[in-house]
């Protein structure tokens, strides 16, 4: 009742309003201070903004934070001296609020300010400052955080980059480029980070030179994905540089740059990948297979066909996977029912019998109902292979000249399966489609 009784005189008596306020500011119960700061928020007025910057002084610590909230959403450009005067106090509350209220009443001579807070050992001040930068608005401010970053201890710089990334100023590109040679690892990892979403073929030289020289894994994998990011956008452009590298570099920074060259995914990109498969190092053969194992148009088809024939288990299975994952893509029935026989004819272990099986149950012809017969008698896919069978004649029985097949495959697999559920639904359908 309190606090809505404040709130209903406050609006009664807009007069009165700004002495209510400031006392309610003084009240020791936090709730009826936030109500007090809510209402300065929702309230304009340049005679009340002056009245609450007077009475600041007067405010208790938890009264002051909480008045420089309600400025903040306030608004007014005349309340900047106190908030500004605020983010010196000695209380952290009220300087952590004061800062933060500079995202709305800040200018660019507070920058430098507010980037030497950024690395703060006080938490919640260095969130308040990199909130203010963030938001804050102005024509100088994208200048005034480039110029910080120039001149601030490596872990604002970071900081700093980031910023200008998050805003997308134009200062970002050339300052990140700059500190891809930076002697802290943060900027430089930061400074690729920015790099992910703007660099282009002209930046591509910086960023493999920052790749090569990558002193630990986070910053080999930040250089890669924002030359993956590059490659996306660049394309053949950068194919030729990457084939040049993966000759001259270890293996680590080889199998980054596979990586890169992958995300191109066209032919060239292919064949650069399997180029890889004879390479001296082995963790760069190795990353070639699985890369190929995954790789996303049916060019690789063929290849993987012959990496499923290899006397290497690892090897075998994945390229079988990859076969059976890009059966998906061929457009022609025909050839899906080849490729799956293929597969069928070299799948060895369970798990990928069970993945040549399940693709048969999306191929609605009567050569997936011959293949799948025999399924039924492995105790490995036996279940796999009579869910596939009743997918497959349920739909090809809608086919007048397929539906015998149907029927006949229906029928084994009641015979045949253990599986009551499965035996049961074969019996549903058959008696659907009879």
């Amino acid at each position: 009742m309190r606090t809505g009784a404040f709130y209903g005189l406050a609006a009664a008596q807009p007069a009165q309003a700004p002495n209510r306020l400031i006392n309610a500011l003084r009240d020791e119960d936090p709730l009826f201070r936030n109500i007090a700061a809510s209402v300065i928020g929702e309230t304009s007025g340049a005679a009340d903004t002056k009245a609450y910057a007077d009475a600041f002084p007067t405010l208790p610590p938890q009264g002051q934070a909480a008045l420089v909230r309600g400025l903040m959403a306030r608004k007014d450009p005349l309340a900047r001296p106190v908030v500004v005067a605020a983010a010196q106090s000695a209380n952290p509350a009220v300087k952590a609020a004061a800062v933060k209220a500079l995202s709305v009443l800040g200018m660019p001579d507070d920058v430098p300010m507010l980037a030497a807070l950024l690395d703060n050992a006080d938490p919640a001040l260095a969130d308040a400052a990199n909130y203010a930068l963030t938001f804050m608005q102005g024509d100088g401010v994208n200048n005034g955080i480039a110029s910080a970053a120039g001149s601030s201890p490596a872990p604002a710089r970071a900081k700093l980059i980031e910023l200008l990334a998050t805003r997308r100023a134009e200062q970002a590109l050339p300052i990140a480029v700059a500190s891809l040679t930076d002697s802290d690892a943060a900027v430089r990892i930061a400074a690729m980070k920015a790099l992910q979403p703007i660099a282009g073929q002209d930046q591509a030289a910086a960023l493999l030179d920052a790749l090569k020289k990558s002193a630990g894994s986070g910053e080999r994998t930040a250089a890669e994905r924002t030359l993956v990011a590059v490659a996306g956008r660049t394309g053949d452009a950068l194919l030729k540089v990457l084939q040049d590298e993966l000759a001259k570099n270890g293996p680590d920074t080889s199998v980054a740059l596979l990586h890169v060259v992958a995300r191109i995914r066209n032919q060239q990109a292919l064949e650069t990948v399997l180029a890889a498969l004879d390479n001296k190092k082995e963790p760069v053969r190795e990353e070639a297979v699985r890369i190929i194992s995954d790789w996303p148009t049916l060019d690789a088809a063929p290849h993987l066909l012959v990496m499923a024939q290899s006397k290497d288990l690892s090897h075998q299975v994945l390229g079988l996977r990859g076969y059976v994952r890009l059966v998906g893509l061929e457009p022609a029935p025909e050839n899906k029912i080849k490729m799956l026989n293929d597969a069928m004819a070299l799948a060895k272990r369970p798990e990928e019998k069970k993945a040549v099986v399940g693709a048969w149950a999306a191929v609605f012809a009567t050569q997936s109902l011959d293949a799948l017969r025999p399924a039924l008698d492995d105790p490995d896919v036996q279940n796999e292979a009579a869910a596939a069978i009743l997918a497959v004649a349920t739909e090809i029985a809608k086919n007048p000249n397929a539906k015998p097949a149907a029927i006949d495959a229906l029928n084994l697999l009641i015979q045949k399966s253990p599986n009551p559920s499965l035996k049961e639904k074969a019996q549903n359908t058959l008696a659907a489609i009879q």
